[in-house]
């Protein structure tokens, strides 16, 4: 996949309004290649710089060599996964990286829908570029993920990557989504280290919790209007519980390691990915890549109108359609031309279902109805 076909989020801004642009040519491509009621997608998402570059090069996530992403979020997949049951795509995310490009509403948009940032207008406070960024990862990426991978030195350490979390799980909602929280994403803060047999997990995790703890009650603190805001380890422990499914230290290979040490890391994540897969899958919500698509698509709608309230994956399944104002006089030209003897074996059926079908938003539904509970 070229770099311009794989573009798929950026943020433009307009006259009065922040733009979101979701980049349709990545998808279109991938409905060309996978079969969108079959295979079920699962998303890794990659936030990071030059290094998250090399490292994807070297996991093999990705062709090519990337350049110019800042800004952006490119969207790409795993071709050894294409014919799976559950193909593996990758968010490439350097959204955070760039500045606001303004968007020329007169040139030609082609497969692009904008959409303005509405709740922004409203906010009192400064948001940098950065800060917007990650409010889109974690409210709109974050729950349509299975694995995010942070790439510490391209934040510059794991201190930075800590106060990022801390804001992501201190943000102006408890959640980002109403999926089971056992389905949430896994977190893999991958960094680099001299001596990386004598490094431990283990350890470097539980540092570096202690540290998004105390970024955390900073925080909690700003937000309570005390100069020591304390936040007990149970009511950490929940913030945490609502984003993410867990959350660890990883060492990364020297980049002119051995394709075994590289390979080894490989397994490690697409083995992350592949169990919270299947955790959504006996929570019923692996989504088929016709309801993906069309769950992202309300997702992104929800974001760009409301930065306070979790998406709901429920109410959007039943969001009903709006009934044609001339559906009498379609229904009356159907039955018009079934013959009287096919009226209830043939024609009552049909009409029933497709109202049933008509109820639910577009692209929702194809072979079976999935109910979520």
């Amino acid at each position: 996949m070229a770099r311009s076909d794989s573009i798929w989020l950026t943020l433009r801004a307009g006259l009065r309004d922040l733009i979101l642009h979701e980049h349709q040519r990545p998808r279109a491509l991938f409905n060309d290649i996978l079969d969108q009621t079959a295979q079920s997608p699962q998303m890794i998402t990659m936030i990071g710089r030059e290094l998250k570059t090399s490292v994807m090069q070297k996991l093999r996530f990705g062709t090519g060599h990337q350049e110019g992403l800042h800004g952006e979020i490119h969207l790409r997949a795993d071709p050894d996964s294409l014919k799976a049951g559950s193909p593996i795509l990758f968010a490439d995310c350097e959204l955070h990286n760039g500045p606001i490009m303004n968007d020329t509403s007169s040139r030609p948009v082609g497969a692009i829908v904008r959409r303005p940032l509405v709740w922004h207008r409203c906010v009192t406070q400064d948001l940098d570029f950065s800060k917007l960024a990650h409010l889109l990862y974690a409210k709109l990426l974050a729950p349509f993920t299975t694995v995010i991978c942070f790439f510490a030195e391209d934040f510059g350490g794991l201190s930075v990557v800590a106060q990022v979390l801390a804001l992501w799980i201190m943000n102006l909602s408890n959640r980002p989504s109403d999926l089971p929280p056992i389905t949430n994403p896994r977190v893999l803060v991958l960094t680099q280290r001299k001596h990386f047999s004598e490094f431990s997990e283990q350890k470097a995790t539980k540092q570096f919790m202690l540290e998004v703890g105390r970024e955390a009650e900073r925080i909690y603190g700003s937000l309570t209007s005390k100069s020591k805001g304390r936040l007990k380890k149970a009511e950490l422990d929940q913030y945490l519980g609502t984003h993410f499914g867990s959350m660890r230290v990883v060492p990364l290979p020297d980049i002119v390691s051995s394709a075994r040490s590289w390979k080894s890391l490989r397994s490690r994540i697409l083995q992350d990915s592949a169990n919270v897969q299947e955790r959504r899958r006996e929570a019923q919500v692996a989504f088929s890549g016709r309801h993906y698509a069309a769950f992202f698509r309300m997702a992104s709608e929800h974001f760009c109108t409301d930065i306070i309230s979790p998406f709901s994956f429920v109410r959007s399944s039943r969001e009903p359609n709006p009934v044609s104002t001339e559906y009498l006089s379609h229904l009356q030209r159907f039955i018009d031309k079934v013959p009287m003897a096919q009226l209830l074996n043939f024609a009552v059926p049909v009409i029933a279902s497709a109202f049933v079908f008509d109820s639910y938003p577009s692209e929702m539904h194809c072979k079976c109805i999935y109910i979520l509970s």
